[in-house]
C-alpha cells in the first residue's frame, strides 16, 4: 500500500517553508525545506529540532495555538495549578528573571564567601596583632629586667666577695672534715651491722623455745581432750550408779512388803504366788546388786584416771608457763641491747650528720670563692653582652612597631573591603529578592493571567451571549484560580465552581480560554499563525452553542483586516488567521453551512476512505 502523507507549507517570517512527512508499515521520514534550503537531516529527531529552530516554536507552542485537539482543548481549564503555569510560560517566558535570580544568589554567595574570607583574614591579621604587640612588650620588659638583673648581679657579686673573706679566717679545711665525715660513716656502718646481728641472734635463741612452747601447749591440748572425755564418761557412770541405786532401793522396797502383789496392788492369798513373788525379787536384786558393784569399779577407776590427768595436764601448763617466761626473759634482754644499740647509732648518725654538714660548708665556701673569682672575670664580659643584648633588643622593638603600623593599615583596608563587599552583597540579595518567584517574576505572571482572563472572557462574551464569566486571578499563595459566574434571569450574577458547570457551559468556558490562549500568544508576539485546527469544538453544544461557535470563528476570519491609524497600519485583535479547519464526526445541524465557506466530507467504506470536497470526488 502507498504510505500515508501530509505536507504542510506556509510562510515564516516572510519566507516559504514546507514540512512533509510520510509513514509507512516499516518507515517513516520528515522532510524541511526553509526557502530554497533543504534543512533535513539524517533522522526524523534532528530534522524535527531544525524545524523548531528555525520557526523559532515547538511542538508545546503549536498545539496551543494552531491544533487544538478534542482532548487537549479542555487542558488549560482543568489543569494543575503548576501546569497550568507552564502552559502560561509559553506566552511569557520565566526562564530571564529565573537565570537574573540565580546569577544573583550565586554573585550574592560569592560575596558572602569573600566577606567570611574577609572576616578570617581579620581575626588571623587582629590574632597576629594581638602576638606582636605582646612581643613588644615583652622585648621593653627584657630591656628593663636584663638592667635589673645586672644590678642585682653586681651587688650579690660583691656581698659574696666579702662573705669569702669571712670565712677565710675561720680557717676551714676540706681535708679535715673529709676524714671526719669518713669516720663518723664507719661507726654508723658498725653499729648498723651490730644491730642487724642483734636481731638475728634473738631469732636463733627464741626459735627452739617458741618450738618447745608450741609442742607442750599441743601436748597440754591433747591431755585436755582426753579429760574432758574422762569426765564425760565419769558422769555417765555416776548417773548409771544413782539410777541402780535407787531401783535397788525401790526393789527393797517392794520385798518389805511382800504380801501385795506390786501390779495390781491386791493382798497375795495363796503361798505360790508369795513365793514366785520372793524369788523374782531375790533375782532381780542380785542383777541390780551385780550392776550396781560394776558401775561403782568403773566410777572409781575414771576417777583415778581423771585425777591422774588433770595432773600431767597442770605440770605440763606449768613448764609451757615458765618457757613463755623465759622468752619474755629473752626478748626483754634483747630489746633492752636493741636499745642501747639504737641510741648509739643514733648518736652516730648525729654525729655524722654533724660532719656531713661541715664537710658541705667548707665545700661550698670553696664552690663560692670559685664563684666568685668566675663572676669577677665575667662581669666585664656579661655587662658586653648585655649592652649588645639592649641594643638588639631597642632594634627589636622598633621593627615589631613597624610591623605593627603595617598590620594595622592592613587590618584597616581589609575591613573597608569587607564593608563595601557586604553593602554589595546587601544590593544582590535585594536584587536577588526581587527577581525571584515573589518579585518581578509574580508581578509579569499576575500581568499575564490578567491578559488571559480578558482575552477569554472577549471569547466567552461571544460563546455565551454575555451569560457566562469566567475569571481568573493569581491569589497572595501565587495560586492561579478559576471560577465561573453565571447570569441568572432576574439579571444577579451567581458565582459557581467549575465542577458544577453543564457540558455546554465548560465547553464554552474551554473553548474561549483556548482561543484567549492563542489571542494573547499572537499578541506577545511568540506565534502569528494564520491557520486554525479545531477537532471536535462543538461537543456538548446545543443549537444556539453552535452557531454562536460558527459566528465566532466567521469575526475571527473577518479579524484579519487591518487598519490605519496615524499613517500606521496595526492589525484588528490578536489572532490573524485566514483558515479554520474543523474536524467533526458527523455532520450537525444546517447552521454551519451559513457560518462556514465549504464542509469537506471523509467517507469510509470497505476498508477504504475518500474525501468529499464541495461534491466533487477525489
Amino acid at each position: 500500500r502507498d504510505p500515508a502523507r501530509v505536507t504542510i507549507r506556509g510562510t515564516v517570517n516572510g519566507e516559504s517553508f514546507v514540512i512533509a512527512r510520510s509513514k509507512s508499515k516499516a518507515k517513516g521520514s520528515l522532510t524541511f525545506m526553509l526557502g530554497e534550503e533543504d534543512l533535513t537531516k539524517q533522522s526524523a529527531k534532528e530534522t524535527q529540532k531544525a524545524i523548531e529552530e528555525s520557526l523559532g516554536t515547538n511542538s508545546q507552542v503549536l498545539s496551543r495555538t494552531i491544533f487544538h485537539g478534542q482532548h487537549t482543548m479542555n487542558g488549560l481549564l482543568e489543569a494543575t495549578d503548576a501546569k497550568l503555569k507552564e502552559e502560561l510560560s509559553i506566552i511569557v517566558p520565566l526562564n530571564i528573571w529565573q537565570d537574573a535570580a540565580a546569577r544573583a544568589r550565586k554573585q550574592g554567595r560569592a560575596l558572602s564567601k569573600r566577606v567570611s574570607e574577609l572576616d578570617g583574614m581579620i581575626a588571623i591579621r587582629s590574632n597576629d596583632l594581638e602576638s606582636v604587640t605582646k612581643k613588644r612588650d615583652h622585648a621593653a620588659n627584657a630591656v628593663a629586667e636584663k638592667e635589673k638583673a645586672f644590678i642585682e648581679i653586681e651587688e650579690q657579686t660583691k656581698k659574696r666577695t666579702k662573705e669569702l673573706s669571712l670565712n677565710a679566717d675561720q680557717g676551714f679545711s676540706i681535708d679535715t672534715a673529709q676524714y671526719a665525715v669518713n669516720e663518723a660513716a664507719e661507726e654508723v656502718q658498725s653499729l648498723e651491722n651490730s644491730l642487724r646481728g642483734n636481731a638475728g641472734g634473738l631469732q636463733t635463741e627464741l626459735d627452739p623455745l617458741r618450738k618447745e612452747a608450741d609442742s607442750k601447749v599441743s601436748t597440754l591440748h591433747a591431755e585436755k581432750l582426753e579429760l574432758q572425755t574422762l569426765h564425760r564418761q565419769l558422769d555417765r557412770n555416776e548417773l548409771a550408779l544413782t539410777g541402780a541405786t535407787e531401783k535397788f532401793n525401790d526393789l527393797i522396797t517392794l520385798n518389805d512388803e511382800d504380801s501385795v502383789c506390786p501390779t495390781c496392788k491386791q493382798p497375795m492369798s495363796d503361798d505360790n504366788s508369795h513365793r514366785h513373788f520372793k524369788e523374782e525379787m531375790e533375782s532381780n536384786l542380785a542383777n541390780v546388786m551385780s550392776v550396781i558393784e560394776s558401775l561403782t569399779l568403773s566410777v572409781l577407776r575414771d576417777q583415778t584416771q581423771a585425777r591422774e590427768k588433770q595432773l600431767l595436764a597442770d605440770e605440763i601448763e606449768m613448764q609451757v608457763q615458765s618457757i613463755h617466761v623465759n622468752i619474755r626473759n629473752e626478748e626483754a634482754q634483747w630489746q633492752a641491747n636493741q636499745r642501747e644499740l639504737e641510741e648509739d647509732l643514733q648518736s652516730a648518725r648525729s654525729l655524722y650528720s654533724q660532719r656531713s654538714k661541715e664537710f658541705s660548708d667548707a665545700a661550698k665556701q670553696i664552690e663560692t670563692l670559685n664563684e666568685v673569682n668566675r663572676m669577677k672575670a665575667n662581669s666585664i664580659s656579661e655587662l658586653r653582652s648585655f649592652k649588645e643584648g639592649l641594643t638588639a633588643a631597642i632594634e627589636a622593638r622598633n621593627m615589631i612597631s613597624q610591623d605593627l603600623d603595617e598590620m594595622f593599615e592592613s587590618v584597616k583596608n581589609l575591613e573597608a573591603e569587607r564593608e563595601d563587599a557586604r553593602s554589595v552583597a546587601s544590593v544582590i540579595s535585594i536584587a536577588a529578592e526581587n527577581f525571584g518567584a515573589r518579585g518581578v517574576q509574580t508581578f509579569i505572571l499576575q500581568n499575564t493571567v490578567h491578559a488571559l482572563q480578558l482575552a477569554s472572557q472577549s471569547y466567552l462574551d461571544e460563546l455565551s451571549d454575555g451569560t457566562l464569566r469566567l475569571e481568573l486571578v493569581l491569589d497572595a499563595g501565587d495560586r492561579i484560580l478559576r471560577t465561573a459566574s453565571v447570569l441568572n434571569s432576574d439579571g444577579a450574577w451567581t458565582a459557581r465552581p467549575l465542577s458544577s458547570l453543564s457540558g455546554g457551559q465548560w465547553r464554552r468556558c474551554s473553548l474561549a480560554v483556548s482561543l484567549g490562549f492563542s489571542d494573547l500568544v499572537s499578541r506577545r508576539g511568540r506565534l502569528c499563525s494564520s491557520l486554525l485546527v479545531l477537532d471536535e469544538p462543538l461537543t456538548h453544544l446545543d443549537s444556539t452553542g453552535r452557531d454562536n461557535v460558527g459566528k465566532l470563528l466567521r469575526k475571527v476570519i473577518e479579524r484579519q483586516a487591518t487598519e490605519r491609524m496615524d499613517g500606521i497600519v496595526r492589525r484588528i485583535g490578536g489572532l490573524s488567521v485566514s483558515t479554520i479547519l474543523i474536524i467533526l464526526q458527523d455532520l450537525v445541524a444546517e447552521e454551519l453551512s451559513e457560518s462556514f465557506d465549504c464542509i469537506d466530507e471523509v467517507i469510509k467504506f470497505k476498508g477504504h476512505s475518500k474525501v468529499v470536497v464541495d461534491e466533487e470526488v477525489l
